[in-house]
């Protein structure tokens, strides 16, 4: 199996300086509501940024599993894991919308930035419903709307790269979404908004984090000779972002993080909805027969517009 893209981006995944995938990750598992002695899939572990705070989340008496597509990224988390001391949780090369669970094995199931990526985001949901014990959790993160600036740098490159424009899909539409997400027998999902201000000292440290992350795919279809006027591009971009030290603070990414648990009865499908410039919480755990006593008519859920090239 080969991780394409991600292979090549591995050893260099958030390593450049930029702090924006692990304080999105620990947040994530503090909103999650792990707890000690609870089992955890992590889907589409890249570097560990969900799988080792929720590791520490569950303490020694749980245990996590990470799957990636990517050897490159399993190797090196693994190899992380072994230099952490990190004896609670694994990795493996597997396929994170189909992983090979038994069902109703695991508490909780945690998505950091990559559902928009499968091919068929509404499989895995309900492959993840499956895999889920009674009164378990999803949380998942994606990106919002992003700021302009960074809108703009990732426009021009994808031009320059002869991608074109997104195509639309299900996660610009908030009611898409949320009758995905029932239709999977998922309820309570509560959908919070996130800014995120990405802090870079200048376009080379842009440019350089662009590498290390999805926006490869788009760069390395940029001919040779393209590259300093792509980088021109970006550098005109961004410049709305320049910060009196120098530095820019913009992109600053809005990132939509939401959660919710799995029923049993399909009479019990509840959903609610709360959008709030803040991360997702909800009430972990609690059994489906309660769900009886507070049943409501169906909410909508908030998408997520993927930024990644």
């Amino acid at each position: 199996m080969t991780g394409g893209i991600w292979d090549r981006v591995a050893a260099e995944y958030e390593s450049t300086g930029v702090d924006f995938f692990a304080p999105l990750g620990r947040e994530l598992v503090a909103r999650a509501g792990l707890r000690p002695g609870e089992h955890v899939l992590d889907v589409g572990t890249g570097r560990g940024h969900v799988l080792v705070p929720a590791a520490a989340a569950v303490g020694q008496t749980g245990r996590v599993i990470g799957v990636d597509l990517s050897p490159a990224m399993v190797e090196l988390t693994a190899a992380d894991l072994a230099g952490r001391g990190v004896t609670n949780a694994t990795v493996h090369v597997g396929d994170a919308a189909a992983p090979d669970l038994a069902p109703e094995s695991v508490d909780a199931v945690l998505a950091g930035f990559m559902l928009f990526l499968l091919p068929d985001p509404g499989a895995a949901l309900h492959t993840y419903r499956s895999i889920l014990a009674p009164g378990g959790r999803l949380a998942a993160s994606t990106y919002g709307p992003p700021d302009p600036h960074a809108d703009e740098a990732r426009h021009r490159l994808r031009r320059r790269a002869g991608l074109g424009a997104d195509a639309p899909d299900v996660f610009d539409d908030p009611a898409a979404l949320a009758a995905m997400v029932r239709s999977a027998g998922f309820t309570d999902v509560v959908v919070d908004d996130v800014a995120v201000p990405v802090r870079f000292r200048d376009v080379d440290q842009w440019w350089s984090w662009a590498r290390s992350v999805g926006y490869r795919g788009a760069l390395e279809r940029i001919a040779p000779a393209d590259l300093p006027a792509a980088r021109a591009d970006v550098a005109d971009a961004l410049a709305g972002a320049r910060q009196d030290d120098g530095t820019r603070t913009s992109p600053c990414f809005l990132v939509r993080q939401h959660g919710c648990k799995r029923v049993d009865a399909p009479e019990d499908l509840m959903m609610t909805r709360e959008s709030r410039r803040n991360l997702t919480t909800w009430t972990p755990h609690r059994p489906p027969r309660r769900l009886d006593s507070r049943r409501r008519a169906p909410g909508r859920a908030v998408p997520a517009l993927p930024l990644s090239p």
